[in-house]
């Protein structure tokens, strides 16, 4: 894997050069470079401990945060903060997130602050820093409250990526108030990377997904969170993202893990996939990989056939579905 495009030398040396993409280059792999050298992935817990000049690139990394001349930069920074682990950065992180104002440049900025800071606790998350976690994670379940549609899009995303199971709670009590329909995805989104929700969250998830004045990409949204509490509720959301391209095959996924708990209603449009001419084969796979879930005796005699095909795409995506019967055949 290629390295770095500058050393951590450069990166230092141009970090305050007049000349913005310069600076750019040096503040946007600051961070990169110095993990190089110290042989590490990013996020790290206090990597800048590790290395001789570690001291010298947070402070570099904090100065252009507060003070570069460009807030795409000052995100930038703000970014190889979060990456390099070290807790003392949380202030300027927290006021990246928070920063005021419109415009593009100052929108990134704010963006840039919850993916900091999300990185931060990502790197927190070892046996020797866990206990930080809600001190790190206050200000993205904070930031669902922002007035910037893009900070609470931001930090929903976030937090389930940092504490899973456990952002359930934060991000289910904002999804009711929530009016920015772009935001609301996201936070059903979220929701749907939550292995088991709770009946509140679910209901709340069951009114949008029921809802048919809301656009389908939200509706989805909402039935892939349903599915995830196993909900039959999901199958009419499903059923229809199967006629949208872009959709279908996480609907035919999303079937699939509903399995004897989806509405017969279904099957129709499942055998249509799997006999249509104009389908991939891949997806008509995943469509008998359906069927073999809420069907058994119809579907796993096509998964014979499909697994026969001189494909190695579709054998694979046949080997692939067999496995995830199985996986999902065990935990029922």
């Amino acid at each position: 894997m290629a390295g770095p495009p500058i050393t951590l030398a450069a990166a230092l040396r141009d970090a305050t050069h007049d000349n913005p993409k310069v600076r750019d280059k040096a503040l946007r792999h600051m961070a990169d470079a110095l993990l190089a050298e110290i042989d590490r992935d990013a996020p790290r817990w206090r990597a800048a401990a590790r290395h001789p000049r570690g001291a010298a690139v947070l402070e570099a990394l904090g100065r252009a945060v507060r003070e570069d001349p460009s807030p795409v930069l000052q995100g930038f920074a703000a970014i190889g903060l979060g990456q390099l682990g070290d807790p003392l950065a949380l202030p300027v992180l927290r006021e990246a997130l928070e920063t005021a104002g419109e415009g593009e440049e100052l929108s990134f900025r704010r963006e840039c602050g919850a993916i900091a800071l999300a990185e931060l606790a990502a790197a927190a998350k070892d046996e020797a820093a866990a206990a930080l976690l809600p001190t790190l994670t206050a200000p993205l379940a904070a930031g669902l409250a922002s007035p910037y549609p893009e900070v609470r899009f931001q930090c929903a995303g976030a937090l389930v990526d940092v504490l899973g199971d456990e952002a359930e709670g934060a991000i289910a009590e904002a999804l009711p108030k929530e009016t920015n329909f772009e935001v609301r995805r996201g936070l059903c989104e979220a929701l749907a990377r939550v292995d088991h929700p709770s009946p509140a969250t679910v209901e709340r998830l069951r009114a949008i997904a029921n809802d048919d004045e809301i656009d389908l990409d939200t509706r989805f949204a909402a039935a892939l969170g349903l599915t995830a509490a196993r909900d039959p509720d999901a199958s009419p959301v499903l059923r229809e993202a199967l006629r949208n391209n872009e959709l279908r095959d996480r609907a035919l996924e999303a079937l699939a893990a509903l399995g004897p708990g989806a509405p017969k209603d279904v099957l129709p449009a499942l055998r249509e996939i799997v006999e249509s001419w104009l389908k991939p084969r891949v997806t008509k796979v995943r469509a008998a990989y359906a069927l073999a879930r809420i069907a058994p005796a119809e579907g796993l005699p096509l998964l014979d056939r499909f697994a026969r095909s001189r494909s190695a795409a579709v054998r694979e995506a046949v080997a692939d579905a067999r496995a995830a019967i199985a996986t999902l055949s065990e935990r029922e």
